[in-house]
């Protein structure tokens, strides 16, 4: 723990490029300054997988950073708890996000953001075989410009229904790994070059919520 990374460049990573943590391990990190550089998923010759900072631990400051890549730009994952990301520009990726695994995770915040092309802004996405209670999540004075998706949250990892007719029709039982989210804050965040349109349907909202039925 108590651990600082600084100054240095990843490019063409084979996977994901700086993992910080694991199973709530390795708390108390301190990273900035930091350059990502990976083809984006759609690319000619695509990268899959290469989150830029993959989050699984307590106490997480990241700054300064600019991360252009194939999956998300940064995320939190399970044990993700007290981080804050902030002053960082996201070029190609899937934006600032949150899961797929969300198990104990709490008082994360995204801030101060320069998100430019990336296929989705703030991302909470999980599933109910993967989650528990998810609260204090907080995304503020943030800017997107060319971003088809700004504000996505759903408990279909991966599936999205197409319409909340057709997650009524399949209701679950509540278990103890079905998603909660709560007291999650956007604040004074800017969209613009957002056009809506139907190729998914979570691309066709700026904002778009689609819960778990039970």
């Amino acid at each position: 723990s108590r651990y600082l990374f600084r100054n240095f460049r990843i490019q063409n990573a084979p996977n994901t490029n700086l993992t910080i943590g694991r199973n709530g391990n390795g708390s108390n990190a301190t990273v900035h300054d930091i350059t990502i550089k990976n083809p984006a998923s759609d690319a000619a010759d695509p990268s899959h997988n290469t989150d830029g900072f993959p989050i699984w631990t307590q106490y997480v400051n990241i700054y300064d950073c600019e991360i252009d890549t194939g999956d998300d730009n940064v995320v939190c994952d399970d044990n993700a708890q007290y981080v804050h990301v902030w002053n960082c520009k996201l070029w190609a990726g899937h934006g600032a996000s949150i899961g797929s695994y969300t198990k104990n995770m709490h008082d994360i915040i995204y801030e101060d953001l320069t998100l430019d092309g990336t296929d989705c802004g703030f991302r909470l996405k999980s599933n109910r075989d993967r989650s528990r209670d998810v609260y204090n999540i907080i995304f503020r004075n943030c800017t997107m410009t060319n971003v088809p998706s700004p504000f996505v949250l759903t408990s279909w990892y991966d599936k999205i229904p197409a319409s909340p007719v057709e997650v009524m029709l399949s209701p679950d039982e509540l278990i103890e790994t079905t998603p909660r989210f709560r007291d999650v804050l956007i604040q004074n965040v800017k969209v613009s070059g957002h056009t809506s349109y139907k190729s998914s349907p979570k691309n066709y909202y700026g904002i778009f919520i689609i819960s778990s039925s039970e």
